[in-house]
């Protein structure tokens, strides 16, 4: 545009520019003009760069139906952050573009600038729920309609209160159990299936069978019925809820442990059974009362003396379910061989109790399916047990007065152990699968491998861990706590990490809540030639670390973050510099708290 005046008139130039919809001045403060003088007038020329404008609204909602389009009655969510996606990882960073939508769920970036590949926006998906539209759009210049933007998102069946009355139930008796007034975001769940997981994948599938229901109105939904069909043993049944408008909510897995005790045990009895390869069994209990079910429908019970001796074959105990212990009870399992070089051991499928213990000594016995299961407010002072195969579990709900022992040999397969008793020590030979769920130890002993999750949860201790010991190697080990450790010694630490205090409310997100870890070795063993790899792409994170020292470590470079991370370390001379990082520069390899 251009001006012309009379250079004799003092007058002001001004120029005025109307835009018309969809641009917007790119060049506002930019002094270019110039000034010309022909025949007495001047003429004064002014540069103004005008580029398309793009403004990206739009509304996040309950799409309670699921259908994609927000009803009448479907109203906006609130507090949900959608940002610019401009790395296109779908993951928010802090320097992306961000709003946070208002309490009708409507969010504006106001007037953006237009660029050739558009933009990526994203809409943070609310916890508990799932979306109906899809989280993330792309905005270009071509369609210009897509500058309002839809979000939907709905709400998955919940159940709000479960109960289950039983805990273990005989062949043909019935089993009761109530979800209490299930609903969710938008009022009440429609009807609740009960399914019985046949192959234990904690998921719907075809083989899953559909159990009896019994709806009872406000009072919930009632699954009672007969459970001869079902396989002895410990059954998973599933409960699914299921919304007005048909939508599958999160699963719940609940185990029903279907038991059929063939005799019930006095106390300071002694029974001897043998099993099918010979081994003489002999089960001692001292203080209570006990269950007992065989694998051998045909096994009876006769009393010698003082002694019961199980005839009729041989046989196996599947499951010992104690009643009415203390304290001081204990329950003892032995075994005897006819060759005593050999190596015999019991056969059991389980162990329960819903009352507390002194001792469960069963350090020659191979537990299959259940394990031990102490319930309720159960425990025991001291347990000590042979090898666990399978799914089976260590679970202790009851707090002890005192700190627990366990011992263990081996753990195979995915053994899981949750305990809510402070343990003084935990020793194993070596736990190869599974998971270790402690409040805290003072003392961790295994003495060959470790390859499992590790996680120690009381945040009003000094240490979760005093001492935690593996001879062997850490292999696919996650050891994360909610306080110090004091000391790590590992033969060899592959693949693996650890995060002292990494349960603190703001990790990994800001470094917040970081825990110490006074020493941490990496020494090596016997298995360990001078020239093998020790720490192989691992890492170790604290707010300060005292003391490490570290043998032969290697990257390979699988994704996995590599070194120490702490703000204050202080490493011996054999530890290279290359792997000591500030703590920030962990964060990128953990997204998500």
């Amino acid at each position: 545009e251009s001006m012309s005046y009379d250079t004799g008139m003092a007058l002001v130039p001004f120029l005025q520019v109307e835009l018309q919809e969809g641009w917007r001045i790119s060049r506002p403060d930019v002094d270019d003009s110039a000034e010309n003088y022909n025949n007495g007038f001047a003429t004064f020329v002014k540069n103004i760069g005008l580029t398309r404008a793009m403004s990206i609204a739009g509304t996040v909602w309950n799409d309670a139906d699921a259908t994609t389009v927000q009803e009448v009655d479907e109203i906006g969510l609130t507090g949900v952050r959608v940002f610019i996606d401009d790395d296109g990882d779908g993951e928010y960073d802090d320097d992306e573009r961000s709003v946070v939508t208002d309490a009708a769920g409507r969010f504006d970036f106001g007037i953006l600038a237009t660029n050739d590949s558009g933009y990526r926006v994203v809409a943070e998906r609310p916890a508990g729920w799932k979306t109906s539209t899809g989280t993330i759009m792309h905005v270009d210049m071509v369609n210009l309609a897509e500058r309002e933007l839809t979000f939907g998102f709905y709400a998955e069946p919940e159940l709000q209160g479960l109960t289950a009355a039983f805990s273990h139930i005989k062949l043909g008796e019935q089993i009761d159990l109530t979800v209490d007034t299930p609903s969710d975001a938008d009022g009440e769940v429609a009807q609740v299936f009960f399914l019985h997981d046949a192959d234990g994948d904690g998921q719907l599938s075809d083989g899953d069978r559909i159990l009896n229901v019994d709806h009872s109105g406000a009072d919930g939904f009632t699954l009672s019925r007969p459970l001869d069909h079902l396989p002895r043993g410990y059954a998973n049944i599933l409960v699914v809820p299921v919304d007005a408008d048909g939508i599958i909510g999160q699963t719940t897995t609940i185990t029903v442990a279907l038991s059929h005790p063939d005799w019930q045990m006095p106390d300071k009895a002694k029974l001897t059974y043998v099993e099918a390869d010979g081994t003489q069994v002999q089960v001692q209990l001292r203080g209570g009362t006990a269950d007992i079910s065989f694998t051998n429908p045909e096994a009876t019970v006769w009393q010698v003396g003082r002694n019961y001796q199980v005839v009729g074959g041989s046989t196996n105990i599947y499951e010992i379910v104690l009643h009415d212990t203390t304290e001081k009870s204990k329950l003892q399992i032995r075994t005897r061989a006819k060759d005593r070089n050999a190596d015999r051991y019991a056969s059991l499928g389980g162990i329960v109790s819903e009352t507390p213990l002194n001792q469960i000594d069963a350090r020659m016995v191979d537990f299959h399916d259940l394990g031990i299961a102490l319930v309720g407010e159960a425990y025991a002072r001291q347990l000590r047990m042979h090898d666990l195969y399978g799914d089976a579990i260590i679970l202790m709900e009851g707090v002890a007065p005192k700190a627990v022992k366990i011992e263990l040999n081996d753990a195979w397969d995915t053994t899981k152990m949750y305990v809510s008793s402070e343990v003084s020590q935990l020793k194993a030979n070596q736990w190869l699968a599974g998971e270790i769920v402690l409040p805290s130890a003072n003392k961790i002993q295994i003495r060959e491998h470790l390859s499992t999750n590790l996680l120690l949860t009381d945040p009003d201790v000094r240490y979760s861990i005093n001492q935690l010991k593996v001879g062997g190697g850490m292999f696919e080990t996650s050891v994360v706590t909610a306080t110090d450790i004091n000391k790590i010694q590992v033969g060899a630490m592959v693949t693996s990490r650890v995060l002292a205090g990494g349960l603190g409310p703001n990790l990994p997100g800001t470094g917040e809540g970081l825990a110490n870890l006074r020493s941490f070795q990496v020494k090596g063993n016997r298995d360990f030639n001078r020239d093998a790899s020790l720490f192989v792409d691992s890492h170790v994170a604290a707010r300060e670390i005292r003391n490490v020292k570290l043998k032969n470590p290697q990257h390979i470079d699988t994704g996995l973050a590599f070194g120490i991370y702490s703000d204050n370390v202080r490493a011996g001379k054999r530890v290279d510099p290359f792997l000591l990082h500030d703590y920030e520069e962990l964060l990128p390899f953990y997204t998500v708290v």
